[in-house]
């Protein structure tokens, strides 16, 4: 089983992305930003320098543990950090912007985000056929946030995309979250429907394992 995620520009005021994907990003034209490469490092906002390093080297292969199993990751960022996002324009307080599935942080505008970006993730071996190429492998791209401050959050990849009906399954939506701080690499896999329990794992004890 391997899911796929395809790198595509984030849409910054759009809440719904190509093949029927709701990315998450929900009524993010409360803000404005402009590409890094034209702000001098002398106006970067607070923590964007660590938010970036911490984003750059999420690049490359991983091992980690979902629900007791094994799984290998694959993630791609950008090759030019400087087409990252800055955020000019904050977002308004109480504006429900951003990844609204994290089960261990609020969403984009309880905690500031200073940037925003993509990757392009793939996993192999998760425990459930509900996470497989058929599920995710149509995802145009994955959105990340990332973070500045003095809090352990510096970057969290967010996406929430429809298991195809052709797969016959009770799940409906597949909930993936990934997160990079000061603690490490984390994350979240969620397989939701109506009327049906959860099934979830949490990833953990990553292991960067080499390049891509």
């Amino acid at each position: 089983m391997r899911l796929t995620l395809l790198v595509v520009p984030l849409a910054l005021f759009a809440c719904k992305g190509p093949e029927d994907t709701d990315t998450d990003v929900v009524d993010c034209d409360a803000y404005s930003a402009v590409p890094l490469g034209t702000i001098p490092v002398t106006e970067w906002p607070d923590g964007l320098a660590e938010a970036q390093a911490a984003y750059t080297a999420l690049d490359g292969r991983w091992t980690a543990e979902a629900c007791g199993t094994q799984i290998g990751v694959t993630i791609n960022t950008i090759a030019d950090v400087a087409d990252i996002e800055v955020i000019q324009t904050p977002l308004p307080p109480g504006n429900d912007c951003g990844c609204t599935h994290d089960p261990s942080n609020p969403d984009d505008a309880t905690l500031a985000p200073i940037a925003y970006t993509t990757l392009d993730l793939g996993v192999e071996n998760y425990p459930n056929d509900g996470f497989s190429l058929e599920n995710a492998g149509n995802v145009p791209g994955v959105p990340v946030a990332l973070f500045g401050g003095s809090g352990d959050l510096r970057v969290r990849a967010c996406v929430n995309h429809l298991v195809p009906p052709i797969l016959e399954l009770d799940y409906t939506d597949n909930l993936i979250t990934l997160r990079s701080g000061d603690s490490g690499v984390s994350g979240n896999v969620e397989l939701v429907g109506e009327g049906v329990a959860p099934d979830a794992c949490t990833l953990t004890n990553w292991v960067r394992v080499g390049d891509n």
